[in-house]
């Protein structure tokens, strides 16, 4: 069976990543690029986003080739929606858009700081610890709790790392490959211990007050020969550090855990590592942390996390692939984390599509007696009138199931639209309202149109080859046998799952032309006829893309299909109990 394989986009600070991964967590590539400025200096918007427009496309190349795999194997891309800088993000976010459109392939849009969890729990295997996420931009306590990645404590201003970088600035330490690396290697080299301001307020943390008592220090301190920077890299070390680890320990006792993961750039650090293996140590747990391949922002990432949400049905819409500088990680439903209580996770089975099982070896007679309702018209006459129809797909249906009635103002304006649009028709009307078709409509359109009062064959007239599209409310057993028939739906969704269906059939599949929308709404007659008209043409790409659906349906339930090894893994987990 085929391995989920997704690229990731990463590009909210100065890194850009593109990764491949797949579904069991097997990094195919992972390459990144790094924007760096001159000593003393930060990274502005507007100058890392020209660096990585500049860099995109080679580390696109560079992942494609190093995972020997080409745009048709990709099931997925994934990008950084947030959080993160403006500019940056949305160089990675136009990206995924023009590779969306260009190969063909779903976007799932990825938290910064969840794909950096689920990075570090399948690099080191960690199950359900203490999360410490430490970079320049976040610094986070989490723990998972109920489908959602938890936030017990937090800065209340600015990040570690972003406290890191400004102190190495202030010494003008270079940024090659980072200022919070080249600051780590320098207080390995401190011999005397500065007190700094140490704040720490329930389970949050501030860091701007020590940032500012010790960039205004600094220069008297060193001029006096108080210290030397080594000593002042050691002690904003050892005291930012400390912070960190008791609010770390405070939300291990609240959630009863005993183990810790460290996430972020800041959590290469190896001091910091250190200090948090001694405090897990002495309560009996255990610390996991990775290195600079995975803690570093990097593409493989987001590739696998988004993989994750992809696996469990989740996507991002084309027009919805927007990005954000604040997106919370609470935010996120984690559905790939969600288990029962017995520990097992929560699995959904596409078994189906159910109307082509319950009828693919009965004829038509059988199905009316399996659904056979009172019909003013018998149905082998309705077959008999679609086989007279020359042309394939020329013939437009018209049916909005059993729960559905029209009122008098909308079945007007559908039959008005019906007669001004000149094509064929089979429109099915309940009996209770057959008198609100208005008199005369039907000897008008003697000849091209079939007005079935009653019950009418659907499974038969959406499968016979003269049908060629099909209005409807967009129910699912209705939208399933739509799709079956390899027909254009042209959707009029009503309430409950309709729109779900509607928004999935024709805004992210390109299957459906949406025509109208609401319980109460009355399309304009004029305007309906026109679509009528142009949905019978063999042209339209939606047309095409309703083709396409039918086959995947097809396939689906052949033998070795989706759905039977879908009833098969449900068969077995049930039995498993």
């Amino acid at each position: 069976m085929k391995k989920l394989i997704a690229l990731g986009f990463e590009g909210s600070a100065n890194k850009i990543g593109v990764g491949v991964v797949t579904l069991d967590g097997t990094i195919l590539s992972n390459p990144r690029h790094t924007y760096i400025t001159p000593p003393g200096q930060g990274f502005l918007p507007r100058e890392t986003a020209q660096h990585h427009l500049q860099h995109v496309l080679p580390l696109i190349k560079s992942a494609l080739k190093t995972a020997q795999i080409t745009p048709d194997e990709i099931d997925c891309l994934c990008y950084t929606k947030g959080p993160g800088m403006g500019a940056p993000l949305q160089v990675s976010a136009i990206v995924v858009r023009v590779l969306s459109l260009l190969w063909k392939k779903p976007i799932v849009a990825v938290n910064h700081c969840v794909a950096h969890i689920e990075m570090g729990r399948i690099v080191t295997g960690a199950d359900d610890p203490v999360v410490l996420y430490v970079s320049g931009g976040n610094t986070q306590v989490i723990a998972y709790s109920e489908g959602r990645y938890r936030i017990f404590g937090e800065t209340i201003d600015i990040a570690v790392g972003n406290c890191l970088d400004r102190f190495a600035r202030v010494l003008t330490l270079s940024n090659d490959p980072s200022p919070g690396y080249n600051i780590e290697q320098l207080a390995k080299k401190g011999e005397k211990f500065i007190d700094l301001p140490y704040v720490v307020k329930g389970m949050d943390v501030s860091f701007s007050g020590i940032l500012s008592y010790i960039e205004a220090t600094a220069e008297e301190k060193l001029k006096n020969n108080e210290c030397t920077p080594a000593d002042l890299c050691y002690s904003l070390q050892e005291t930012l550090f400390a912070m960190l680890v008791e609010i770390t320990e405070r939300a291990m006792a609240h959630c009863d855990k005993k183990d810790v993961l460290i996430v972020g750039g800041v959590g290469c650090n190896e001091r910091l590592q250190e200090m948090m293996r001694i405090m897990c140590s002495e309560r009996g747990g255990r610390l996991f942390a990775t290195d600079d391949r995975y803690c570093v922002d990097n593409g493989a990432m987001i590739a696998y996390t988004g993989l994750l949400a992809f696996a469990h049905g989740s996507s991002t819409p084309l027009e919805e692939s927007t990005f954000t500088q604040r997106f919370r990680t609470d935010e996120v439903h984690a559905i790939w984390r969600e288990k029962e209580q017995s520990g097992r996770i929560h699995q959904t089975r596409a078994v189906g599509p159910l109307p082509r099982i319950k009828t693919r070896n009965i004829g038509l007679g059988e199905e009316v007696l399996a659904r056979g309702r009172p019909s003013s018209i018998p149905h082998d006459q309705v077959i008999a009138w679609l086989d007279s129809c020359n042309v394939d797909n020329s013939v437009v249906y018209v049916g909005f199931g059993t729960q559905i009635t029209l009122s008098k103002e909308q079945t007007e304006a559908l039959a008005s639209a019906l007669e001004k649009s000149k094509v064929r028709f089979v429109w099915t009307v309940k009996a209770a309202i057959s008198s609100m078709v208005p008199t005369g409509f039907e000897d008008r359109v003697a000849g091209r149109g079939l007005v079935i009062k009653g019950w009418a064959p659907q499974v038969a007239i959406l499968e016979h080859r003269a049908v060629g599209s099909y209005l409807t409310h967009c129910g699912w057993n209705s939208t399933l046998e739509g799709i079956l028939g390899g027909v254009l739906l042209l959707a009029w969704p009503m309430h409950a799952d309709h729109f779900h269906n509607t928004k999935l059939l024709a805004d992210q599949m390109g299957a459906a032309i949406k025509v109208c929308e609401g319980f109460g709404s009355v399309p304009n007659a004029t305007k309906l006829a026109g679509i009528l008209a142009e949905s019978v043409k063999t042209a339209r790409p939606e047309r095409s893309e309703a083709m396409k659906l039918r086959q995947y349906a097809l396939d689906a339930i052949k033998q070795g299909g989706s759905f039977n090894k879908a009833m098969d893994m449900l068969v077995q987990s049930l039995s498993s109990f």
